[in-house]
């Protein structure tokens, strides 16, 4: 073998070795320190390398050549360089020849190691976070039309550090898939990376227009501060509101409902099972009857017959006295949550088919809905704050 064949072997195993440690390129400059061998001569290899096709070499780049000694600064020199990517074929070889599928690192670890991007998307069915919302006292779930992040709940056990940032993209089909950042999920542990390896979709085939994508990558990649579009979060944000306003700050018993989530169960069952967590958000049994009676009392001038029904003499529901405040104004509030109260009945006391049906995205219909929830809270909103004026010019 001659010295030349030699060295490049060295110096082509050297970079294999840097990127399947840290899953990144190495520089000439390190290259150079590491052998021994003159810079110059250094980026000639990583070119001819590049030129064989055993890696890409990037270069120009511009680095500064800082070097340690007994932890302090000896010298900075700024030097023109180039940084070398070893291609998928050099890292499998290396790879299989320390016998690194030996040690179980995982599939999207070893993905990683064999020269996937770090932030690359894997996409996903969206069933993959049912295991999230399912052990809320383990994971905490932020979820939004766009996407979303799992942390760690409490700090202990194996997930301990978990951060998984994670898109939704629309299929061609109208269907939404979850894409994770491959980073994210490489350094879970094996177990855990084979429940995502579980759900993983091959070749994925997204729609045209997706704005949801857009807003995700437009927030973790571009670095702009895009608003996502959460509504269930914009639930609790317009009952917050209303409890701001004089005389209904006991109006909703709670503002917030951990156990509201987004359905990720292509199936009947699991939209109802949403719609019924939401009702019970703004359902008649997170209203406080006697604020409503106040309101309407201070505001109207009702007294306690019209707090009862005509014919039978029952006191009326929540919802009634919310009818009550609507009357010849906008009744999208009791409106939207009656559409809801049938759902959260299917949820309750109907025997549901647990079968996917892939003709419709619940994701989508649950978000829309929940949207127009948000849309009955702020009519609410508005009809208090009249009432409120009422009650200040009385």
């Amino acid at each position: 073998m001659s010295q030349i064949l030699k060295i490049e072997k060295d110096v082509l195993r050297l970079c294999a070795d840097q990127y399947l440690n840290h899953y990144k390129g190495i520089s000439a400059l390190e290259v150079s320190r590491e052998l021994n061998i003159p810079h110059e001569d250094t980026l000639n290899i990583l070119r001819s390398l590049a030129a064989e096709n055993q890696g890409k070499l990037k270069e120009p780049v511009e680095l500064y050549n800082i070097q340690l000694k007994g932890g302090y600064t000896t010298s900075e020199e700024f030097v023109i360089t180039g940084m070398f990517f070893p291609c998928e074929s050099v890292l499998e070889s290396r790879f299989n020849e320390r016998g690194l599928y030996k040690a179980g690192h995982g599939y999207y670890q070893t993905r990683l190691m064999l020269g996937w991007g770090q932030y690359q998307l894997v996409y996903f069915n969206a069933e993959v976070l049912k295991k999230y919302q399912s052990h809320g006292n383990l994971y905490a779930l932020d979820d939004t039309c766009n996407g979303g992040l799992i942390r760690d709940a409490q700090g202990t056990g194996d997930h301990i550090g978990l951060e998984i940032r994670f898109a939704k993209r629309e299929l061609e089909d109208g269907l939404t898939v979850i894409g994770a950042i491959l980073k994210d999920i490489a350094f879970l542990d094996v177990k855990h990376q084979s429940h995502w390896h579980s759900y993983e979709i091959e070749n994925p085939i997204f729609g045209k227009i997706d704005p949801h994508f857009g807003g995700f990558v437009s927030r973790c990649f571009g670095g702009n501060w895009e608003p996502w579009d959460d509504p269930l979060g914009a639930v609790t944000r317009e009952i917050l509101t209303i409890q701001s306003i004089e005389n209904c700050t006991e109006l909703f018993h709670r503002s917030d409902n951990h156990d509201a989530r987004f359905p990720v169960e292509q199936t009947h069952k699991s939209f109802c099972d949403c719609c019924s967590e939401l009702y019970k958000l703004v359902g008649p049994d997170n209203l406080h009857i006697g604020t409503l009676k106040t309101i309407l009392t201070l505001a109207f001038g009702c007294n306690d017959s019209d707090f009862e029904h005509k014919e039978t003499g029952r006191s009326l529901s929540s919802m009634q006295l919310i009818k009550l405040l609507e009357k010849e104004k906008s009744n999208q509030f009791s409106e939207v949550v009656k559409e809801l109260s049938g759902f959260r009945v299917e949820a309750d006391h109907k025997i549901l088919s647990a079968a996917t049906q892939e003709d419709s995205d619940y994701l989508v219909k649950f978000a829309d809905l929940t949207k127009r929830v948000v849309g009955g809270l702020t009519c609410l909103r508005n009809l208090l704050c009249d009432a409120m004026t009422r009650i200040s010019k009385s």
